[in-house]
C-alpha cells in the first residue's frame, strides 16, 4: 500500500501532476477549501485549522485507492491497512501528532452507492478508532453533515469520497460528549493534562 505525501515539495518534485488526477483534486480540495475561511462557517478562521500546517510540514498523506475498491468489505479492508501507517508515522506525543493525517481517496465509491459505503464504513471504524485516540471522517460530493456553528453548511465534502484519519484533539469533546464509550476515550487522551483545578 503506498502513499504520497501532500507538500509543495511533492509538487516541485514532480510527484503530484497539478494538471490532472484524483491526487490533484485532492490537494486542490486541502489547499483551495480546508485551509480558507468559509463566510457559512460560523466562525473566524479556515474549514479546517489545521489543513494548512500539516501541508506546510508535509504530514498529510494520501492513497489513492483502486478504482476495484468498490464494496464496504474492500473499503474496510483498506482501510485497516491506512491504519497500521498512520500509527506507524505516530511520535506518541499529543501536541507533535496533532497535525498528522492520512486520506484514503476512494474513485470507486464516487456514486450514491458508493457515498452510502463511505457512510457506512466510518460508522464502523469510529469506535475503534476512538478507543485508539484517533478520528476518522467521512467526504464526499453530497455529505450531509451539519456544521458545528451553522446546521445549515456542510463542511464535509470533498471532489472524490475519501475517509481521513487524524488525532483526536481537545475540541473533538463536541463530537464524543454524547457517546459514554467515547467520552472515557477522549478522557484516557487528554485527562493527565488537564489541571487539577479544571477537573
Amino acid at each position: 500500500m503506498s502513499f504520497i505525501k501532500l507538500s509543495k515539495e511533492a509538487v516541485a518534485a514532480g510527484v503530484i501532476d497539478t494538471c490532472d488526477g484524483p491526487l490533484e483534486s485532492i490537494r486542490a480540495c486541502v489547499l483551495e477549501y480546508l485551509c480558507r475561511p468559509n463566510p457559512q462557517l460560523g466562525r473566524p478562521g479556515p474549514v479546517c485549522p489545521f489543513a494548512a500546517p500539516a501541508y506546510q510540514d508535509g504530514t498529510i498523506w494520501v492513497h489513492i485507492a483502486a478504482d476495484h475498491v468498490n464494496s464496504r468489505q474492500r473499503t474496510l479492508a483498506v482501510m485497516n491497512e491506512a491504519l497500521e501507517f498512520f500509527v506507524s508515522m505516530s511520535h506518541n506525543d499529543v501536541i507533535a501528532d496533532a497535525n498528522h493525517a492520512v486520506l484514503v481517496v476512494f474513485p470507486g465509491l464516487d456514486d450514491p452507492n458508493g457515498y452510502a459505503v463511505i457512510d457506512s464504513c466510518q460508522k464502523a471504524l469510529k469506535p475503534r478508532f476512538v478507543k485508539m485516540g484517533l478520528m476518522v471522517g467521512q467526504f464526499y460530493r453530497t455529505c450531509q453533515e451539519p456544521g458545528l456553528r451553522n446546521p445549515n453548511f456542510q463542511p464535509l465534502k470533498s471532489p472524490i469520497p475519501l475517509l481521513a484519519i487524524r488525532y483526536m484533539v481537545k475540541s473533538d469533546i463536541v463530537f464524543l460528549k454524547k457517546s459514554t464509550e467515547f467520552l472515557a476515550a477522549y478522557n484516557a487522551r487528554f485527562a493527565p493534562q488537564t489541571p487539577e483545578y479544571a477537573k
